[in-house]
């Protein structure tokens, strides 16, 4: 639940103080959907992980928001839970006509008589399987998906149910630049690493463990190649 709460509230800096092996085994709970990119101050309060409460209904992790099935109007809405003097109520920030039994991914429309912007958010189920990084990429959470990379490498080229590693999941919410911004940023940290660890191994010093290892693998590969021809 921690974990979840993290994730979802942005917080990269207790999630910084998490436990690395928590970090790397926590997985998304099962039928959760990914809200991400919904527009102005107002609409971005509804970015975050949303899963089932009961029939046609789903809550947000973390905060009073909820995604609900209309079955007679034949819609979906995105609403917020307001509090008044008679009790809890739900207000439509953005809706979409669509008869689907689960949430729609895109054309969803802002209520602007409620303040919510465009652009609507975007929707996507998590596949089984999806671990901490698949689900920062799939809230376009850019700073965490850094972050859980840099402390976590390996989790990078974990996949899904679906096959799908962790940054396959951005372009799927309309954040394709991010992804390719990302993954670029990622293979010259890891570039770095091996130039450093090539380094200490010449000047027989000791180097950071994550670059010896890929020191190490690099050699093993260039033997294997060798080998083979």
């Amino acid at each position: 639940v921690r974990m979840l709460r993290l994730l979802c509230e942005n917080d990269s800096g207790a999630l910084q103080q998490s436990d690395p092996e928590l970090l790397s085994t926590w997985q998304a709970p099962d039928r959760v959907f990914a809200v991400s990119g919904a527009g102005g101050a107002m609409g971005s309060g509804c970015n975050g992980l949303y899963a089932w409460s009961r029939a046609e209904l789903l809550m947000h992790g973390t905060r009073p928001w909820v995604l609900r099935r209309i079955s007679d109007a034949g819609m979906w809405q995105l609403e917020a839970i307001l509090k008044a003097r008679e009790g809890a109520d739900l207000f439509p920030h953005y809706t979409n006509r669509s008869s689907a039994l689960s949430p729609p991914s895109s054309g969803w429309e802002p209520r602007v008589d409620w303040g919510a912007e465009a652009p609507g958010p975007r929707v996507l189920q998590l596949a089984a399987g999806s671990n901490a990084l698949h689900v920062a990429a799939a809230l376009a959470l850019e700073e965490i998906c850094w972050l859980i990379a840099m402390a976590l490498p390996a989790l990078q080229y974990v996949r899904d149910g679906e096959g799908r590693q962790p940054l396959d999941l951005m372009p799927l919410q309309g954040h394709a630049n991010m992804a390719s911004s990302l993954s670029r940023q990622l293979r010259w940290q890891r570039l770095r690493l091996l130039l450093r660890a090539r380094l200490c191994q010449t000047l027989r010093i000791s180097a950071d463990p994550l670059a010896a290892r890929l020191c190490g693998l690099q050699e093993e590969l260039w033997r294997r190649i060798l080998n083979f021809v």
